[in-house]
């Protein structure tokens, strides 16, 4: 399973802020993104050998903040993990710790395994005999030439003769140097970004809360109120705790009286930083207002998660611009007022009526939105009315509470927003990941030709959903995971057996 990050964007010149003539130098030289910059030397650049030195370290700084992701530094291995790997990005990790023109990065084992960048440390050797002169000794070491080697009538500085060489054991600790502050930069910028996401409990609080719980404790309890539909609850959960650029998008069809408005409900009463939209905003556009000529509401959703009621009922040329947000984040809209690319990264939670409102023997064919359409969503859930005995236990909760619903305490919220930013790793054995590879082929090849429509865009569903699952528990991505993701597919299929 790839469970590679694949982001083939590279920002632009604007983090630089460069002056008109800068950028129309620069663009003449063919340079247009900050990651070509960071792989330049100065004189490439054609500024001068100080500005081009400036530039390159601020495209290098840059890059280094927005893309790392964590470092953790030991005696002997300097470890990044970044969002994506590039050249670019690369060359910037290792300007960044000092290593690309640091003559101790000679002495160290570079290494890029997917997301992950590696500097060891080379085993130690012994001092050098003396014809291993070299001029540069003295320029390095800062010494005079005080001692004449008496087999080669060369000069060496005492402290080569001594042995004392800055061993390799102290070239790595400059390069562990360097990245400690870069780990203290990095952990001051999550910092900030959590206050910006409304973070305020302490860290440690949050993940001793969520490990008593794991992922089923947090749907179990979030949607209490809701007696069964658990194959849906799991699937809004699992979508909930997808990471912006890294999607789970989630269909509910469902019949009314089905707990579908309900457990929209839940989510706006607890938790903060989602948008919601109501039928009307679907029918106006979602994408590009048909009424206005002005972006919709997905246009201004960017790192968000986008509750969205009535689906079905979604204008027909602005669904085409819906399916490529769902996609790819990107959309080209020519309606209206509105002539541009937008981008908007988010996670949606859809819910829809199936045609004629109930379902008839056969469920599928009562969808009533194209295949193509399906294909988008990584969970398709059909629910049915809740049951008699679930209804009044529902009522009779309600009645008691004076129709007050449950709020849950604010751990929920911190949970949800501290683990979305969290970065699992793949942690799986080959068994279980061959298994849970040959299902999901299985899956595409019982249902690529139906109105469910599972097709080749598993190859990244496979890997979001179990790994908003590791995510909710802030664990690497295990072999229960991987379970509980095929399980969660061929649950969601199997409701529109039924």
């Amino acid at each position: 399973m790839d469970m590679q990050k694949n982001d083939a964007s590279q920002e632009g010149l604007e983090p630089l802020h460069p002056s008109p003539k800068e950028i129309a130098q620069l663009e003449a030289m063919g340079i247009s993104t900050l990651e070509q910059i960071a792989l330049s030397n100065s004189s490439d650049l054609g500024m001068g050998k100080s500005k081009g030195e400036a530039l390159i370290m601020r495209s290098q700084n840059i890059l280094t903040v927005k893309h790392v992701q964590s470092l953790s530094v030991s005696e002997d291995v300097i470890k990044v993990e970044v969002d994506r790997t590039s050249r670019g990005i690369i060359a910037a990790v290792k300007g960044m710790l000092g290593a690309k023109d640091n003559p101790a990065y000679g002495n160290c084992k570079f290494e890029v395994l997917d997301t992950r960048i590696f500097l060891r440390q080379l085993e130690s050797r012994p001092p050098q005999p003396c014809s291993y002169y070299d001029p540069s000794t003295y320029s390095q070491c800062g010494e005079m030439a005080t001692d004449r080697c008496s087999c080669h009538s060369k000069y060496f500085c005492r402290l080569h003769l001594e042995g004392h060489t800055p061993s390799i054991q102290q070239d790595f600790a400059r390069l562990i140097i360097e990245a400690q502050k870069l780990a203290e930069r990095l952990q001051q910028k999550t910092q900030r970004e959590k206050e910006q996401k409304g973070i305020t409990l302490p860290e440690d609080q949050v993940r001793s809360f969520t490990r008593e719980r794991g992922f089923t404790g947090f749907w179990q309890t979030v949607f209490e109120e809701i007696h069964g539909q658990e194959v849906m609850k799991q699937a809004l959960a699992a979508g909930l705790f997808a990471a912006p650029r890294e999607p789970v998008h989630v269909l509910v069809v469902g019949e009314p009286a089905s707990a579908k408005t309900l457990a929209r409900d839940i989510l706006l009463r607890n938790f903060t930083g989602l948008t919601s939209v109501g039928g009307n905003a679907t029918r106006a556009g979602l994408v590009s207002n048909r009424n206005s000529g002005e972006p919709g509401v997905l246009a201004f959703s960017d790192g968000k998660t986008v509750l969205v009621d009535e689906f079905d009922k979604i204008d027909p040329v602005d669904l085409s611009y819906c399916l490529e947000l769902l996609s790819n984040g990107r959309c080209d809209v020519h309606s209206g007022r509105v002539h541009e690319t937008i981008e908007s990264h988010f996670t949606m939670l859809a819910f829809a009526n199936p045609e004629g409102d109930i379902f008839s023997g056969n469920p599928q064919m009562d969808i009533g939105m194209r295949p193509t359409v399906m294909s988008r969503f990584a969970l398709v859930i059909k629910v049915e009315a809740i049951k008699r005995q679930d209804m009044l236990s529902l009522f009779s909760r309600s009645l008691d509470a004076k129709g007050e619903l449950k709020h849950l305490p604010q751990y929920f919220d911190q949970w949800l927003k501290l683990a979305r930013s969290y970065n699992p790793e793949l942690n799986v054995s080959l068994e279980s990941r061959e298994h849970y590879l040959s299902a999901m082929v299985d899956i595409v090849e019982r249902y690529i030709n139906t109105p469910l429509r599972r097709d080749i865009r598993v190859k990244d569903y496979l890997r979001r959903v179990p790994e908003a699952m590791a995510r909710a528990e802030f664990e690497p991505v295990q072999d229960r995971h991987l379970e509980a993701a095929l399980q969660l597919f061929q649950n969601s299929l199997e409701t529109w057996r039924s």
